[in-house]
């Protein structure tokens, strides 16, 4: 039983050094209640995967600062409707508009207590 618990230890060294995968600490509450403040998430880098519902970090046109929001919707080529779980304290497409996929730094696919 060690030895997995070591390989999948391993694994997960290999992949984060890699880059593949990023780990965040969410800072606010616009994610409430799917995420809390504080709250540790891992991202897979690659972003061609996501899709509308996947919560996402991205490079917000609004002070060019990495922020976490859900693909409400995918406009194609030009760009996504990214929403906060938590509207009422969430900055997000509702002011600064459509983001453009480039801008994505990944999906979040795992999230910590």
């Amino acid at each position: 039983m060690p030895f997995r618990t070591l390989g999948l230890t391993f694994c997960l060294f290999v992949v984060l050094v890699a880059g593949v995968v990023r780990v965040y600490r969410v800072d606010g509450q616009s994610m409430a209640p799917t995420l809390s403040d504080g709250q540790i998430v891992l991202v897979s880098r690659i972003s061609a995967t996501a899709r509308a519902g996947d919560v996402v970090v991205f490079r917000s046109p609004i002070g060019d600062t990495l922020a976490i929001k859900r693909i409400y919707r995918d406009m194609g080529t030009h760009g996504m409707l990214l929403l906060g779980d938590n509207r009422e304290l969430s900055l997000d497409s509702r002011h600064f508009g459509l983001v453009p996929e480039d801008r994505l730094r990944g999906r979040v696919i795992y999230v910590g207590r």
